[in-house]
Parts: structure tokens; C-alpha cells; sequence
């Protein structure tokens, strides 16, 4: 369908420009059509990454792991949110160092 392949493009075009909120929804949007959508799925883990929603990558880029098969884009975004997770824990901990250490 036309209107999925435009969807696909703006949050592809979106994500380029590093509009997060808008990538995520058009990647939304296409999944709510098609929730196998390789493309948008890839799209949705790249924007959830950085929007900070983790878990939510998490659900999205397992599903497109075991959909794709282990692709290529999908191992490399899994290596990315990763690296996001350790450094969400890292900010966890220096936060309750600080909050543990004034009382």
C-alpha cells in the first residue's frame, strides 16, 4: 500500500534528522499494519533507544531478531541498545551513590 511506503519513508527520513518522537510514530503507525514490517521495526528499536524507552526497544528488537532472523541491521541496533543499558545502569548507580552518600 501506498500510504505504508510513505509512513516507512518519513521515519526513515525522520530518524536521519534525528526527530526521534516523529520516527517513532510513523514507524508506528506502519507496524499497526503490518506488525512484521522488518523496516519499521528497526525504526521503532533506533527511536525507543533514544527516547530512553529501553524496554520497549528491548520487546521491539527481539521481536525483529527473531522475524529477520538475526539480520545484520537488528544485531548491530542490539550491540546499540546495549550499550544504551549499560550506560542507563551506570547513571542509576551515580544517581544512588549521590542520594545514598547526603544522608
Amino acid at each position: 500500500e501506498v500510504k505504508v511506503k510513505i509512513q516507512r519513508n518519513l521515519s526513515i527520513a525522520y530518524s536521519k534528522l534525528a526527530n526521534w518522537r516523529e520516527s517513532l510514530n510513523y514507524a508506528e503507525e506502519v507496524l499497526k499494519k503490518d506488525k512484521d514490517d522488518a523496516k519499521a521495526l528497526l525504526r521503532k528499536v533506533e527511536a525507543e533507544i533514544n527516547l530512553d524507552k529501553l524496554d520497549s526497544a528491548r520487546q521491539a528488537l527481539q521481536h525483529g531478531l527473531q522475524i529477520t532472523k538475526n539480520s545484520a541491521p537488528f544485531v548491530a541496533m542490539k550491540q546499540k541498545l546495549e550499550a544504551a543499558e549499560k550506560k542507563s545502569r551506570q547513571l542509576q548507580d551515580e544517581l544512588f551513590k549521590k542520594m545514598t552518600q547526603k544522608s
